[in-house]
């Protein structure tokens, strides 16, 4: 049958999975055992399974000639698809349409579609490239920034779904690494430019000129983190680490650099505690970061002025987990405390509690991308500090929230031409000014109306000019700053340095 329509439900999504692949039934429910799937179905509302038949994937494609074709057991090269959708409709409904005698509603299978999943024909890592739409985004707190359109063609139909694309780990071709490379490099492949690498690729190129403690394939050890650095240099870009050992610099680098649209790389230890006390490693694990949360409400950690800044607000982030599904939820624990980790979706039907204590990220960066996060975060950071010591003098500066991240010009101008905040000669003059492609900006704002806006140029050195522009909004505080030099025993002697170093505000 070239396709069948079924009604989503929990065992209907088992027994597709099972007909659908050579995997026993007992391990299909191993995968399901923890309820992730169902959680993650029901919360992005799926009622209806297409099945696509005699489906070629290019990842498996690759994968069965590197390994599978050589193997004893006839293993087949033909995949099948399954594609999910919100709206609810049934196989003769399909079929009427694709006879033309009925339209099923008028763009009801673009419009409904959430995305699809490869079923590989293997007795184990069945999963293969899953597109799936993320979760809604519960006003503005879930917040998904590496997602980009993933296409998707069913008889005749151009289907699209905003996501990462994702995968299970093939234990033979691929370990967890390489799954959480495979779907960062499909995101920044579109971003830079460069070539999308399948599983088997990114195992190559990771162990080409480093020693493994056993053979590439199968990849039984995994990769080390040197080895994930090679795999991001193979595609042309730079593997920038960050250690794991510290809350706020992990959540800064994430933050920066995710909600610039590009994927971080999570190295954590699993680790099991069981109700008598007894704690046990479990390994190291990695996932790809594909967004966070941020509650409204509040500050975040940490004492002023790092409370004011977005990164301090995250409560959650999502991750490519291959052993447990898209966009699981990581919530961040004892936050501000010795002993911080990470919670999983690891067993979540197990009596243990399993966490996660962060190790490394790894961030895959253009060559152009210079200057890390740090030296222009310690820089905003001073800023707002000194504009907090102002408050007596310009009113609501000790209310201001900042936002810190990597950005692009384009970017830039595109939300400086939708701001209703900026007008006249001053807008012109913004639009028109000659800056990098790659910006670090720090804005402050009040109430959603920014008040100040500092630009890093992301590609130039920390020792030369790289603050590019002090942009103020706020007209009390531009008239303050313009005479910082006949105010300076009002102001702090902060402010001042930290003006000395930026040059002066916009005009």
């Amino acid at each position: 049958m070239a396709f069948q329509v079924v009604s989503y439900t929990s065992d209907a999504f088992r027994s597709l999975l099972i007909s659908l692949s050579v995997a026993e039934a007992s391990r299909v429910d191993a995968k399901l055992g923890a309820g992730y799937w169902a959680q993650y179905f029901a919360a992005i509302g799926v009622r209806t399974i297409v099945t696509e038949s005699d489906y070629i994937d290019h990842d498996y494609l690759e994968d069965f000639s590197a390994y599978y074709v050589k193997c004893f057991t006839p293993y087949q090269r033909i995949c099948h698809r399954l594609h999910f959708f919100t709206d609810s409709f049934d196989q003769q409904g399909l079929e009427r349409h694709l006879d033309g005698e009925s339209d099923l509603g008028k763009g009801m299978l673009e419009s409904s579609y959430a995305g699809f999943m490869v079923v590989r024909p293997l007795p184990n890592s069945i999963i293969g490239r899953t597109c799936l739409a993320h979760y809604g985004p519960d006003g503005s707190r879930r917040r998904f920034p590496t997602s980009l359109p993933c296409h998707a063609h069913l008889f005749g139909h151009t289907l699209c779904v905003d996501t990462v694309p994702f995968q299970e780990q093939d234990q033979v071709t691929a370990a967890c690494a390489t799954s959480a490379l495979w779907s960062a490099l499909h995101v920044t492949g579109r971003r830079f430019q460069h070539h999308v690498p399948t599983p088997v690729e990114i195992t190559r190129s990771a162990t080409q000129h480093m020693p493994l403690r056993s053979r590439a394939f199968p990849n039984t050890d995994g990769l080390t983190i040197e080895q994930m650095a090679h795999a991001i240099r193979a595609v042309g870009l730079e593997p920038y680490f960050v250690s794991g050992a510290d809350e706020l610099p992990l959540r800064a680098a994430v933050y920066a650099y995710v909600a610039a649209g590009i994927p971080a790389l999570l190295v954590f230890s699993l680790r099991e505690t069981a109700p008598n006390g007894t704690v046990r490693d479990r390994g190291l694990h990695a996932a790809a970061v594909t967004g966070f949360s941020q509650p409204s409400a509040g500050k975040g950690h940490g004492s002023h002025p790092v409370a004011a800044f977005s990164f301090a607000k995250i409560d959650k982030l999502y991750v490519h987990d291959d052993q447990v599904g898209p966009h699981a939820r990581m919530a961040l624990m004892n936050s501000g405390q010795p002993g911080w980790h990470l919670s999983t979706s690891w067993g979540l039907q197990s009596s243990d509690a399993i966490s996660a204590q962060p190790v490394a990220v790894l961030l895959p960066l253009y060559n152009k991308i210079r200057i890390p996060y740090k030296p222009p975060l310690v820089d905003s950071l001073n800023f707002a500090a000194g504009l907090d010591g102002l408050s007596h003098v310009v009113p609501g500066l000790a209310d201001l929230g900042w936002d810190f991240r990597l950005t692009t010009l384009n970017q830039f101008r595109g939300e400086l031409r939708e701001s209703p905040h900026v007008s006249g000669v001053t807008r012109r003059e913004l639009l028109t000014l000659p800056l990098p492609r790659f910006l670090w900006r720090a804005t402050a704002s009040r109430a959603d109306v920014p008040i100040v806006d500092v630009l890093f140029d992301a590609t130039d050195i920390t020792t030369g000019q790289y603050v590019r522009k002090v942009i103020v909004y706020d007209a009390a505080l531009n008239t303050v700053i313009n005479h910082v030099a006949t105010l300076s025993g009002e102001i702090p002697d902060l402010l001042n340095r930290v003006f000395r170093k930026l040059g002066p505000p916009a005009p």
